[in-house]
């Protein structure tokens, strides 16, 4: 199971946004999968928590990730993946030595760039419960520093900085790195106050770093201490996050992972200390955002009403992030309990991932940008929920194939048997469609497969991705199984015909069946969009 769930038939997202989560100019894309390792760096479990055969699995997939050595950087490249499941974490590491020289551990430190987004999303949520701001408040009342840019349909508000629907955009046009003589503090008023926002804040979408910069300032502004002392405050010491800084606060820490660019060349480790503090600018280890995450469970602790408000979705997002929602920082996997944010520098990539639903959350950071994290994180979360899940169920299933129902004979690969399917003919324009897919168990699926149903007409897509209501592996043989399905349809969709289509996928791979196309989706019937439902 996907941790963060692809369309079918469209890019990978953590490919896709791997790329886009860079938090510096200096950033490069995600990289590639690499070929098999050669590397004799074996992971190493660093606590207990996880079946051993899941255990096992990570392993492996931590030393496949590994590129193959042939230089002095490929000593490096270092990997450490946290999970939190069941109560309890797990912590694997592969690699050869950080700067000390020693192997990567727990509290290793990584630049985790944009990760820092969401710690941000959780403070603007704590001020918010707190009663120091409010997400509709002007963004100009809490920066008195800075001009912000203001459209004519209106201002920037805080909820748009943090939902990147400000309309600012990914860095400053004047952007200098470390390298190239540093950021001022007059370069960046000077960008502000220049910049034109292109749509009315809030009607957009456009990910990046100026709005959590500025939105880093404003509850600094407003806490009346600096924005690393406020993150110190409010967040590291709370949460006992004790590897946790900025970037440039901790140089002399030996335990500091060395990052290695695509090219396989050492990156150096004072490249860059972000000026854009709230935006990319911490540095932290496994141990740490593994507690940070897994704080999103304990109901008790101070900070969770916080991070709960941090992961209701605000809104949708588009372009490359299409089929997403955006919480406060966060990216949400509609119909899902999941959330996820990746994050990049030279030499480092890092993601993080929650399922609330499962109680599960997972870390992986790399200082290797060679190594795919988005197929690695992937195949963890895929690797947990197929081991979390019940025994089979025995009890036979008193669902029935109702008359209505158009039969169908589709055998998938993993036990399944499509035998029906339940949709209206026709569907008012802003209206809901429920279709029923029905499948009788040949056998338990080996895997925890997530369904998707698409209706498609003329470029429109109108989808669902989704569980069924019960796990898959606690389906026993000669179950029958109902998955119920609404499709939301825009009021402007008139005398439109869509074809529906659908099927199972588990991270980036589709459940095949004998009659498949290379698309691997079940054509179903079809559904005509009226002006309203006929008498």
């Amino acid at each position: 199971m996907s941790a963060v769930a692809p369309r079918p038939g469209r890019a990978r997202p953590l490919a896709v946004l791997g790329l886009a989560a860079c938090g510096l100019a200096a950033c490069v894309g995600s990289p590639k999968a690499p070929g098999a390792s050669t590397s004799s760096s074996a992971p190493v479990a660093r606590s207990a928590g996880l079946p051993l055969a899941v255990r096992q699995a990570i392993e492996a997939r931590l030393a496949g990730a590994l590129p193959p050595r042939g230089s002095e950087a490929d000593a490096h490249g270092a990997i450490v993946v946290a999970v939190h499941a069941e109560g309890a974490t797990t912590i694997l590491t592969a690699g050869a030595r950080t700067v000390s020289g020693l192997p990567p551990d727990a509290d290793t430190l990584f630049k985790v760039c944009s990760v820092t987004k969401v710690f941000t999303g959780v403070l603007l949520a704590d001020a918010t419960l707190r009663g120091r701001v409010t997400l509709a408040d002007e963004a100009q009342r809490h920066l008195a520093r800075v001009k912000v840019p203001r459209h004519t349909d209106g201002p920037v508000r805080l909820e748009h900085l943090a939902t990147y629907s400000a309309g600012l955009p990914w860095q400053p046009s004047n952007f200098r790195t470390k390298s190239d003589g540093g950021y001022t503090d007059e370069a960046w008023r000077s960008f502000l106050e220049g910049y034109a926002l292109p749509y009315a804040p809030g009607r957009g979408f456009q990910y990046g770093n100026v709005g959590f910069a500025l939105l880093g300032e404003a509850l600094a502004e407003n806490a009346g201490e600096p924005v690393a002392a406020l993150f110190r405050n409010r967040l590291f010491a709370p949460l006992g996050l004790e590897r946790s800084g900025f970037i440039g606060e901790r140089a002399d820490d030996a335990n500091r992972a060395q990052g290695v660019d695509v090219h396989g060349k050492l990156v150096p480790l004072d490249l860059d200390e972000p000026s854009q503090l709230a935006a990319c600018g911490i540095e932290t280890s496994a141990s740490d955002l593994v507690r940070f995450l897994g704080a999103h469970f304990d109901a008790p602790h101070p900070l969770h009403r916080a991070m709960r408000l941090a992961l209701e979705p605000r809104r949708h997002a588009t372009g490359d992030f299409d089929g997403f929602d955006v919480g406060l920082g966060w990216f949400l996997e509609p119909d899902t309990h999941r959330a996820f944010k990746t994050g990049g520098i030279e030499g480092y990539r890092s993601i993080v991932g929650l399922d609330l639903e499962r109680r599960t959350a997972a870390v992986v950071l790399a200082a290797d940008e060679r190594i795919d994290t988005g197929m690695l994180f992937d195949g963890i979360f895929n690797d947990v929920a197929d081991a979390a899940l019940d025994p089979p169920a025995s009890a036979a299933s008193p669902v029935a194939v109702p008359p209505s129902a158009v039969p169908y004979d589709v055998a998938f690969d993993d036990g399944l048997r499509l035998v029906g399917i339940e949709a209206p003919e026709h569907v008012a324009s802003g209206g809901e469609a429920t279709v029923r897919y029905f499948y009788r168990v040949e056998r338990t699926p080996r895997f925890e497969w997530r369904a998707f149903v698409h209706a498609d007409a003329n470029g429109e897509r109108v989808r669902s991705n989704h569980v069924l209501a019960r796990p898959m592996r606690t389906l026993a043989p000669g179950t029958l199984v109902e998955d119920v399905v609404t499709l939301r349809f825009r009021p402007d969709l008139k005398n439109t015909t869509f074809t529906l289509y659908g099927g199972f996928y588990r991270g980036d791979e589709r459940m095949g069946f004998a009659s498949a196309k290379d698309d691997k989706r079940v054509v179903g019937p079809k559904l005509r969009i009226v002006p309203s439902m006929p008498r």
